[in-house]
C-alpha cells in the first residue's frame, strides 16, 4: 500500500485516504494510522497559515517602529566624493563600496570614509546619513525592506511548522512500513508451515 500510494496520482491518493479513514473493515489499522498522519499534516498546513501571518505582522510592526525611530534620529547631508570609490569585487556588481567624501559642517570642512551602494567617481554627489551625535550611520530602512523581511519570516514559520509535521509523518509511515513488512513475513511463514492458513486480520 505504501509503494502504491507513492506512485499513484493525487486522485488515487485521495481515494486511499478516504478508504483508510472510513469504517471499511478491509482497511488495516496501520493504513488508518498512516492516513491519520497525512490528515494531520494537511490540517496543520492550514492552521499554520494564520500563525505564520501573525508572526509576520508582529515582525512588520516592530520593523516599522524601528524605521520610525531611525527617521527621527537620523538626517542626511549632501557630500562630494574626493576620489573614485574602491571597485567592487569581481562578479559582485552592485556591492557596497567605500568612498572618501567631504562636506561642510558649520564653518568646518568634514571628511569621512563612508559606504555607498555602488561605484562613485570623484566629484560626484554622495548622500551621507548622520545620527543625532553626528556619527556616520547607515540610511534608515525602507518600509519595502520591512515588508520583505516580514514576508520572509512568515514563510519561514509556515515552512518550518509544516516541514516538522511532514518529517514526523514520514517517520510514522516508515515505522508502519516496517511493521507491515514484519506482519507479511510472519503470515508467509505461517502459510509455509501450513498453520491452517491463519493470518493476522488485526494488522
Amino acid at each position: 500500500m505504501g509503494m502504491a500510494l507513492t506512485q499513484s496520482s493525487p486522485a488515487l491518493r485521495a481515494r486511499w485516504l478516504v478508504h483508510s479513514l472510513s469504517r471499511n473493515g478491509l482497511a488495516r489499522r496501520s493504513d488508518r494510522l498512516e492516513a491519520l498522519a497525512v490528515l494531520i499534516v494537511i490540517a496543520v498546513a492550514l492552521l499554520a497559515i494564520p500563525v505564520a501571518q501573525r508572526a509576520g505582522d508582529r515582525d512588520f510592526a516592530d520593523r516599522m517602529h524601528q524605521i520610525s525611530q531611525q527617521q527621527q534620529s537620523r538626517h542626511s547631508v549632501s557630500a562630494i566624493a574626493t576620489a573614485d570609490s574602491g571597485s567592487p569585487a569581481p562578479r559582485r556588481f552592485g556591492s557596497p563600496v567605500n568612498v572618501r567624501v567631504e562636506w561642510r559642517e558649520g564653518v568646518h570642512q568634514r571628511s569621512e570614509v563612508v559606504t555607498n551602494p555602488s561605484f562613485v567617481r570623484a566629484k560626484a554627489p554622495v548622500t551621507v546619513w548622520l545620527d543625532d551625535a553626528g556619527a556616520v550611520v547607515s540610511a534608515p530602512d525602507r518600509p519595502e525592506d520591512a515588508r520583505a523581511a516580514a514576508t520572509g519570516l512568515a514563510w519561514g514559520w509556515w515552512v518550518g511548522i509544516v516541514g516538522l509535521c511532514t518529517v514526523m509523518a514520514f517517520a510514522i509511515r516508515r515505522c508502519l512500513d516496517l511493521h507491515r513488512a514484519a506482519s507479511w513475513q510472519r503470515e508467509l511463514r505461517l502459510m509455509a508451515y501450513n498453520d491452517d492458513g491463519w493470518a493476522s486480520y488485526g494488522q
